[in-house]
């Protein structure tokens, strides 16, 4: 199909129609966009020559079909961003997998001939200095491995052994465990299912894997339960 062809013939029609824009208070209205006949980012001008008024229908068809004819990254771009304004689910797939493969395709090929150049080697590569390079791995490694470390801890921690961790603490443990933070109004928290109580909140959170906020929330019964169980602090029993 001659795409170039198709493309001049109707937009020779619609300019012998001369269209005008009308105010959106005139009974007669019709919303158009002008459209430049030969793209600005292929030497077109703002001459009257060049521009057209076109439907949003006509508009987007006319991008699309220049899409077809110069495949150019300016152009494809453009036609990105009219569908950007609408949604891309307006695009049919066979459209968008078309003008995506070809976008991806003038991006590399414009990447290759920038890196062709040797003073844009040379730049990109000045950026990396030993020492950015140093700081960048540092921080990735960081990052890894106190991801690793979490994922290790939650598989160490399964809910038997938090269970027999609760299990093991009498309540002279926990008395003790209570006074080795000296200036802090601790408040004693029972389960009321299980009978067990707990020195504090945090020390409960972390014993029976229930959220603090949660047992927060519950003792001062801004909900019911937390974890599945019903929680109060033992002062208010």
């Amino acid at each position: 199909m001659n795409y170039l062809n198709n493309y001049n013939s109707y937009l020779a029609y619609v300019k012998s129609l001369c269209r005008v824009k009308l105010s959106r208070k005139s009974p007669n209205y019709i919303y158009y966009e002008t459209h430049h006949i030969i793209p600005k980012c292929m030497g077109g001008t703002e001459d009257k020559s060049n521009l057209v008024l076109l439907t949003a229908r006509e508009h987007y068809l006319a991008h699309y079909l220049l899409t077809k004819i110069y495949k150019n990254f300016k152009v494809l771009n453009a036609f990105l961003g009219m569908n950007f304004k609408v949604g891309l689910d307006s695009m049919c797939s066979r459209r968008y997998a078309y003008f995506i493969e070809q976008l991806r395709l003038k991006r590399s090929e414009r990447s290759l001939k920038y890196y062709s150049d040797p003073k844009n080697r040379e730049l990109a590569s000045g950026y990396w200095t030993e020492e950015k390079r140093r700081k960048a791995g540092e921080s990735s490694k960081a990052f890894y491995s106190i991801f690793k470390n979490r994922q290790a801890q939650a598989a160490i921690w399964t809910l038997e052994k938090r269970k027999a961790l609760s299990s093991a603490w009498t309540p002279e443990m926990r008395l003790k465990q209570a006074s080795k933070v000296s200036g802090f109004n601790r408040r004693f928290v029972r389960c009321m299912e299980t009978g067990i109580s707990y020195p504090s909140l945090s020390v409960a959170s972390r014993s029976t894997g229930v959220s603090l906020s949660g047992l927060s929330q519950c003792v001062n019964k801004h909900r019911i339960t937390a974890g599945g169980f019903h929680w109060s602090f033992e002062d208010c029993l």
